[in-house]
């Protein structure tokens, strides 16, 4: 799934498998991480104040965190001062709660003093660690102090290489960013040895954390100095492509992000090895800091010390609690909690767009207001809640941004009206307008809930979630009471009196307590009064001071060693500045027409040193067309630079390493993260950007050390703040780049707007990438904000006014800064060239006159072609603005009134009905039974009854008789509209109404109806299941005339009707098709569902309609419901139209759904992709799934399509194939024909072990094969064979049902029946013969693998079907391109077990072969030698071919394809260097799995071949095959012998173990076997191939003798000349035979021709040449020398032939 997933990406191969890096080595560490050991992480909560501080220690926190009044990034909330910080830590410290201080902002150079002394008071205070954004800052405190650090999330730290980049500059500890998934964290933690942090709940920033420069941009301060305007709960327009777009579900909010909530993923946390849960929320109440803390701390608990996972509704603070108390961007179907990346991207639920801020939970719908007797305003409310109570604070919601609302004074406790509503009271007039207000209805206070919180955020709070455990020691003797943790002990007296006046024991310990309101629990507590008493009063004021003086002494912080201090928090090294005026300009540009305008300017200014361009920054988001932009800026001669992206995820390493493989001159780096990466890289030059946020001379100094050669200040400087900074930094380190010109970057972020307004999906896995066909814009007060996504999925939404430092520049040339950027987004090219052109003469002048610049750069358009303006933007010189939202201009775009209606169908049935006096449901179900009178009047009145009552779903099936009688007898009397809305009632109903047929025919209605009637008429008579052909064309001809006119779902409607009712109307399709086409957009889900539907079943091609119903259903699938899913992927399917997106789209849109599909559309569903060969193993495993529990749900069709699906698609499922055989044993009878011959057909191709079911399914199908048809005998003949259960007694059934039929067999249908046949090992000669001759004549319908199934068929069941072969042969010559792999070897295997003589065939095989080896398996290699072999074919050619592929593939040959390999390259005299060789090395480990004629086959292949090397591999062999001799046929006992010949010639003086089969030898040819027979079929056989028409052999009666004697009489063979004479001579008598002529087919190898001579020269022969020829079986009569003479006697020579 993983995989599938990773290959939707935009660029697969730059993106790692999800499971990939556990441990992983991170560059710059010497060894792989270790495996960490989890722990419990610490619960820290935020602490905006001392109430919210209390509340977090009180209710569990491990942890907190705030800030001091400076230098934090939450500069609104009260935060604490200097004063304060002694009592804040020691109020931790005494509760054993670690206090962490937020200096999580970046610092100017200016305040690094200010800073220093923060950082001390800090340390001084005994905070455990300090939270810091700036590196500048973090080198500071690990310089001036020993406080631990934590890297902010500000740092944006997505990778292990950003934590490691910051824990190797002194972090301990590091916040990951929000956008990281569960998996993204634990990779993190696995790839650092630092910390890592993770936030679990509060709110989300649209942005990457330290990225977001709206603030900046537009309100003039910075989010990174702690004052976040929140510009990203504005509302925008949407302008998509150049024009406005309302967005499908009316969100305007399109950056405001629910909040989040991990509470479910804190046990997968806690197993990533995440060391710390934080709470965002240090500007919220009290009751929030409480409320979350605990559920932490709970859930926390429970996993860690329970070991199971806590869900929501078993915590004490529930998920509703945490919704009521704050969330943000709810709306009526989501609370405003959300996981947010915890489980990856959701852009569809994140960013849900309706609203910006809290506003409780959605209690239900307020229908009415009104005022009671008492002047006490009432609503009338549809409840969702069920808990609405006096004393809760709602608001009803007017629009997006106006609401009504108080607090409640009662709620009634029934349902009040007649729509369900339930009525309430305020307890005061609502504030805010009440005209109208009807709609949503929220909750915004529960007084439950805050009686709760507030207890649990009290200040003496006693039910303290943690509490330290101490004992406690009592001597009323001596009058001491002892209080102790462990490390410190508290001693406090008391008055010892006399027993008289004292207290008992019971008493002295009820003093004690449990200690109440304090950080303690009492463990034990020991009482000595032996000594004495005391009175309780005395010893409880005794126990109040020990626990006053154990707090002091844990508030005193533990000594640490005196840090290294410094006279001064930084060195500043004073920057000589040269005298040179001269400048470098690089210009960043983002397509290939901005670079080719960047060029050409840099052309024209080169010999400018007052504005030289030197290089070209090339910053392509998706990195296309990045390598041609490269070669441009490299012709010219100019430095190349290649951006890398904002934030690398953990799977994006392959990202950056694809920019350092294109070797540019300079990579420009903006992240931590990457710049450790780049460690070991061989990288000429590095570049930082302003990304780093570097604002002061320390932070630069840290990147400079890091590698840096130059380095971009942040955003958040202003122009004079860049001056300053210039003179502080040491540029001779690195340079400092002024970006004189750009569109601030305002949001950079995880969250995709086009995924979540252009599509339906939720990521890159099922968005359909709608980011690479359209453009964004989003628009606010006027302008446009372009967005770009990059390689990553992730947005950046870049300012419409560019921002210009023009009016600094003057001050920062003489500042000493040298180099400057010009940055582009979309501006075109005539727009770059001139820009470029301004600033060229601005530098000129050195910002002498900006004014001119100012101008023309308001002017340039965007790409839309709309100017957008310029401003100095985040340059412009002024003290910092306070802390504030910003403000909202007049004229925001708001969303409509939601006014809530009575569904209009509803509403209108109750108005019709209220006519007869007849408005509630009880009497209209009286009326719909026939049981009131309705004075009901024709036309109108009657067909509106019958439209009301459809509509409201009311029984009514006695007033529809009384209708369908009174309306079939005044027909003519209805109008069209009536008619229609009457027929379409009865429908709706289920009433039947066949009477409607005449009607049409015998009125004029239809040419009457419009559009809406013609499309209800249709859609009524087929749902009422009326079969009217000739209506129907009726209906067709007067639709023709008016599709313009019918909406979508009349459109959709009128071909649905059409094709359930299986009317053949091409020509209204056709016009249907055209209409539909441009307008899909307007169609819903289901009209979209059943056109497709309508068209497939009707069998009409529409390939452009498809199309655009896949475009337009793929981003929408998302309102789909089950069935229409189902119906559309069955629908593409059974047209044959290829549509891999949306079914991809489809798949992931099911598969998170399947619990709502019945079993007809998993049957489906699974039908349709297996029919359309997409690959969705997911979605398969889920329907798997899903279907095991629901298989009594299925029906018998919907079992063989879904085991039929599942073969097809070759996806393994045991389970659901073994339960689907359980349960269908006993339910066959239910099977069809069809049924049983796919199910069969499935659990064959499933390689599913099920001979039971298959034995069920034969003795079911035997007595029903009448009912099959040709394509289901096949089939079934084809699963019994493949399955290989024996069913012979089906078979012959099968074979006697066929043979009358064979006509209705198609070309695959006659070759599978006989492959079938063939592979049970069941011989049907009749039914042979019969499709022998069949299929001859019909040869040209068959494809190459019918050909050669049938081929092999015939032969592997030795049927004489010369006649057969030879009509293959002729068809298959001419068409062995169409042949695969397994079609050529089977086809030569056939013919050469058959042994039907077809050179002609085996020679073009041999061509093809040749060239498609690779594709060959073991089999087919094997089949293919041994095929040619056998029928003596030369093809030395082939044979090497076949060498070269095999050798290094042996290990996947079975014991009989390596066998059958060597004796087919010994018998064709073929010994390819090494083939033998790597044959041995992979038999001889396993020669266990060879039978005997295999072993016999191998030991004669090595015998005969130039193969000795091995004595020991033939031993191996010949001992496996004598272990029983009994049992070797005369074959193998021939072959053997050879074998033994062989061994003893090449190793004389080794002793083989021969004597047994010696014997067995002898036997064979002296009694039980003569060895006449045997010789004689050898040598006769051979002498007949080469041609002698008539041989006779004879044999001595002295029998055989095997010693190796040399015979009395030598003999030789020689070979002279072309004329090929062969002589047998001896000293007493010569014999001479002339056999000329003979041309030889092949030539034998030197090494068997070498071998064969040595053996015959052992065996007395003179003189011995070998040209060609089989030398087994004629050796074998040779052989025996003198003891067995072979005369050849009456030989004549056959025409050609010879020996």
């Amino acid at each position: 799934m993983r995989v599938e997933a990773k290959s939707r990406r935009k660029a697969p191969e730059l993106f790692e498998d999800d499971d990939h890096l556990r441990g992983d080595k991170v560059p710059g560490r010497s060894c792989l991480m270790p495996k960490k050991k989890k722990k419990k992480p610490e619960v820290m909560a935020p602490a905006g104040g001392w109430p919210q501080l209390r509340a977090a220690v009180n209710n569990g926190a491990d942890a907190v965190y705030f800030g001091l009044s400076r230098f934090s990034a939450r500069a609104r909330a009260v935060n604490f001062g200097y004063e304060e910080l002694s009592s804040a830590v020691g109020f931790c410290r005494e509760n054993e709660v670690r206090a962490y201080v937020a200096l999580n902002t970046i610092v100017f150079e200016e305040e690094m003093a200010e800073v220093a002394e923060a950082v001390r008071a800090c340390e001084a205070a005994g905070v455990d660690a300090v939270i810091v954004q700036d590196l500048g800052l973090q080198r500071l405190v690990t310089s001036i102090s020993s406080l631990p650090v934590h890297a902010s999330t500000q740092q944006s730290i997505t990778s292990a290489e950003g934590a490691e980049f910051a824990r190797m500059r002194g972090a301990n500890r590091v916040v990951v960013g929000r956008e990281l998934s569960v998996e993204h964290i634990g990779r993190v933690v696995a790839g650092t040895s630092a910390e890592v942090e993770v936030f679990v709940h509060g709110a989300l920033c649209v942005s990457v954390s330290g990225q977001c420069f709206s603030s900046e941009a537009w309100g003039g301060r910075s989010a990174n100095r702690g004052q976040c305007a929140q510009a990203c709960r504005l509302p925008y327009g949407l302008v998509v492509d150049g024009r406005p777009r309302d967005t499908l579900d009316g969100a305007t909010y399109l950056l405001s992000p629910q909040d989040l909530c991990g509470l479910e993923h804190v046990p997968a946390l806690v197993d990533a090895g995440v060391a710390c849960l934080k709470i965002e929320g240090r500007l919220k109440d009290e009751r929030y800091v409480a409320a979350t803390t605990r559920a932490y701390r709970r859930a926390v608990d429970a996993y860690c010390d329970e070991k199971k996972a806590l869900f929501a509704e078993e915590e004490e603070v529930s998920r509703r609690d945490l919704a009521q108390v704050f969330s943000r961007a709810q709306d009526e179907a989501h609370d405003g909690l959300d996981a947010g990346f915890l489980d990856g991207a959701r852009h569809q639920a994140l960013v849900r767009g309706l609203a910006p801020r809290h506003r409780g939970i959605f209690a239900g719908r307020v229908v009415a207001w009104g005022v009671d007797d008492k002047k006490s305003v009432w609503i009338d409310v549809v409840l969702r809640v069920e808990d609405l109570k006096k004393g809760d604070g709602v608001a009803v919601e007017k629009s997006s941004e106006e609401e009504v609302g108080g607090r409640l004074a009662k709620v009634s406790s029934s349902q009040t009206t007649k729509g369900g509503a339930t009525r309430c009271w305020f307890q005061a007039p609502p504030h805010g307008p009440r005209a109208g207000a009807t709609g949503p209805l929220w909750r915004t206070s529960d007084a439950a809930v805050d009686a709760k919180l507030r207890a649990m955020a009290a200040p003496a709070a006693r039910d303290r979630v943690r509490r330290s455990a101490v004992n406690c020691s009592v001597d009323l003797g001596a009058g001491v009471l002892r209080l102790t943790d462990g490390d410190h002990v508290a001693t406090a007296t008391f008055p010892v009196v006399k027993a008289a006046s004292a207290n008992h024991s019971s008493a002295i310990r009820r003093a004690v307590g449990s200690l109440g309101d304090t950080p303690w629990r009492l463990d034990a507590l020991e009482i000595d009064a032996q000594r004495g008493s005391a009175r309780s009063a005395d010893v409880k004021a005794a126990r109040r001071r020990a626990v006053r003086d154990l707090a002091r002494m844990r508030a005193v912080p533990p000594e640490a060693a005196p840090p290294p201090r410094s006279t001064a928090a930084r060195t500043v090294v004073e920057t000589k500045l040269s005298n040179s005026n001269n400048v470098g300009v690089s210009v960043l540009v983002r397509s290939l027409e901005q670079c080719e305008a960047a060029v050409s300017a840099a052309a024209y200014y080169r010999e400018d040193p007052r504005f030289l361009i030197d290089e070209i920054v090339l910053d392509f988001l998706e990195l296309k067309g990045l390598e041609t932009a490269l070669a441009l800026v490299r012709r010219a001669r100019l430095t190349a630079v290649v951006a890398a992206p904002r934030v690398l995820m953990p799977d994006e390493r392959q990202v950056w390493r694809r920019l350092v493989a294109l070797e540019p001159d300079a990579l420009l780096v903006r992240s931590p993260g990457l710049l450790h990466a780049l460690v070991d890289e061989n990288i000429s030059s590095i570049r930082g950007d302003f990304s780093l946020n570097a604002a002061n001379a320390l932070a630069f100094s840290v990147f400079s050390r890091a590698g840096l050669d130059r380095l971009a200040p942040t955003y958040d400087l202003s122009g004079d703040a860049v001056a300053r900074l210039a003179r502080a930094v040491d540029q001779s380190e690195t340079y400092l780049e002024a970006i004189v010109h750009s569109h601030l970057p305002v949001f950079h972020s995880a969250h995709c707007v086009f995924a979540r307004h252009l599509s339906d999906g939720n990521d890159y896995r099922d968005c359909g990438h709608p980011c690479e066909r359209h453009a964004i814009h989003l628009r606010r007060d006027g302008q446009d904000h372009h967005v770009l996504a990059d390689m990553g999925c992730r947005n950046t939404v870049f300012n419409a006014a560019a921002q210009s430092g023009a009016k600094d520049l003057e001050k920062w040339l003489d500042a000493g800064i040298k180099r400057y950027r010009i940055e582009f987004v979309s501006e075109p090219k005539l727009a770059v060239a001139n820009i470029i052109d301004a600033y060229a003469r601005l530098f000129r002048t050195r910002g002498q006159a900006p004014e001119p610049l100012w101008s023309l750069l308001s002017q340039v358009p965007d790409a839309n072609g709309t100017p957008q303006g310029v401003h100095v933007g985040s340059f412009h010189n002024a003290p910092e603005r306070p802390p504030g939202h910003v403000s909202t201009p007049p004229g925001r775009p708001s969303s409509s009134s939601k006014k809530a209606t009575v569904p209009p169908s509803a509403a209108n049935a109750a108005a019709l009905l209220r006519r007869f006096g007849r408005d509630d449901v009880p009497r209209m179900k009286k009326a719909g039974q026939g049981r009131l009178a309705f004075n009901i009047k024709i036309d109108t009145e009657l067909a509106n009854t019958a439209w009301a009552f459809a509509t409201a779903g009311v029984e009514a099936s006695g007033l529809f008789d009384a209708i369908a009688r009174t309306a079939r007898s005044r027909v003519g009397e209805f109008k069209t509209q009536e008619f229609a809305n009457i027929v379409w009632a009865f429908a709706k109903a289920g009433a039947k109404a066949p009477w409607v047929v005449d009607a049409i025919a015998t009125t004029a209605l239809l040419g009457e109806f419009n559009a809406q009637d013609l499309a209800n008429t249709t859609w009524a008579i087929v749902t009422m299941g009326i079969r009217a052909p000739q209506t129907f064309d009726a209906i067709a001809r007067a639709a023709m005339t008016r599709l313009a006119d019918f909406n979508p779902q009349g459109l959709a409607n009128m071909a649905w009707a059409f094709a359930t009712a299986g009317v053949k109307a091409p020509r209204l399709f056709d016009a249907i098709a055209k209409t539909a086409e441009p307008r899909l957009g307007e169609f819903n889900a289901q009209g979209l569902s059943n056109t497709s539907w309508a068209f497939a079943t009707a069998g009409v091609k529409a390939p452009g309609l498809f199309r655009a119903i896949s475009d337009a259903a793929r981003y929408r699938l998302g309102s789909f419901n089950s069935q229409d899913l189902s119906n559309t992927a069955w629908a593409f399917t059974t047209a044959g139209v290829k549509a891999p997106g949306l079914f991809e789209a489809i798949a992931k849109t099911a598969r998170s759904r399947l619990r709502g599909f019945n079993a007809q559309d998993l049957a489906n569903t699974s039908w349709a992709f297996a029919a359309a060969g997409v690959n969705a193993r997911g979605l398969f495993d889920a329907i798997a799934n899903c279907a095991l529990s629901r298989l009594s749900e299925f029906n018998a069709q919907h079992i063989a399509n879904t085991t039929w699906a599942f073969a097809k698609s070759g996806i393994k499922a045991h389970g659901l194939f073994d339960a689907i055989a359980k349960s269908s044993l006993v339910r066959l009878d239910e099977f069809s024909a069809q049924n049983i011959a796919n199910t069969a057909w499935a659990f064959a191709t499933a390689e599913v072990e099920a001979r039971g079911f298959f034995n069920a399914i034969a003795n079911t199908a035997q007595p029903r094969l009448i009912d099959f048809n040709s394509q289901n005998l096949t089939n079934t003949a084809w699963a019994f064979a493949t399955a290989g259960v024996e069913a012979a007694g089906l078979f012959e059934a099968i074979a006697r049902t066929a043979l009358s039929r064979l006509g209705e067999f198609n070309s695959q249908g006659l070759a599978n029946m006989v492959w079938a046949f063939a592979k049970a090992g069941v011989k049907a000669p009749a039914l042979f013969d019969v499709i022998a001759n069949t299929a001859r004549l019909r040869l040209g319908e068959f494809n190459s693998q019918d050909l050669a199934e049938t081929a092999w068929a015939f032969a592997a069941l030795d049927v004489e079907a010369v006649g057969l072969f030879d009509a293959i042969a002729h068809t298959a010559q001419s068409r062995l391109g169409d042949f695969n792999s397994q079609d050529l070897a089977n086809t030569a295997w056939a013919f050469a077990t058959a042994g039907v003589e077809a050179p002609g065939l085996f020679e073009a095989i041999a061509s093809k072969a040749r060239s498609r080896l690779g594709k060959f398996n073991s089999q087919d290699l094997a089949n293919t030698v041994w095929a040619f072999a056998t029928a003596g074919i030369d093809a030395r050619e082939l044979f090497d071919a076949v060498a070269n592929a095999a050798r290094s593939r042996l290990g996947e040959f079975t014991s009989q394809n390596l066998a059958n390999t060597a004796w087919a390259f010994a018998t064709a005299s073929v010994a390819t260097a090494g083939i033998f060789d790597a044959i041995a090395d992979t038999a001889r480990p396993r020669l266990g799995e060879f039978n005997s004629q295999d072993l016999a086959n191998t030991a004669w292949a090595f015998a005969c071949s130039d193969w000795t090397k091995d004595p020991e591999f033939l031993s191996a062999i010949v001992s496996a095959l004598m272990a029983d001799p009994d049992a070797l046929n005369n074959r193998q006992m021939s072959q053997l012998h050879l074998v033994s010949l062989h061994f003893d010639l090449e190793w004389p003086d080794r002793r083989f173990p021969f004597s047994r089969l010696r014997r067995r030898l002898q036997t064979a040819y002296q009694g039980q076997d003569p060895a006449p027979s045997l010789l004689q079929r050898d040598v006769a056989a051979a002498l007949r191939r080469v041609g002698w028409a008539h041989v006779f052999e004879h044999v001595t009666s002295e029998g055989l003798s095997l010693d190796m004697a040399q015979p009395e009489t030598k003999q030789a063979v020689e070979v002279d000349g072309p004329t090929h004479f062969l002589k047998r001579t001896s000293r007493e008598s010569h014999q001479q035979r002339d056999l000329r002529g003979h041309s030889p087919r092949r030539v034998a190898p030197k090494g068997a021709a070498r071998f064969k001579a040595r053996l015959l020269r052992r065996l007395g022969w003179d003189v011995v040449h070998v040209p060609f020829f089989e030398w087994d079986t004629l050796v074998g009569a040779v052989e025996q020398g003198a003891y067995l003479e072979a005369k050849l006697q009456n030989a004549k020579r056959a025409p050609g032939g010879g020996l």
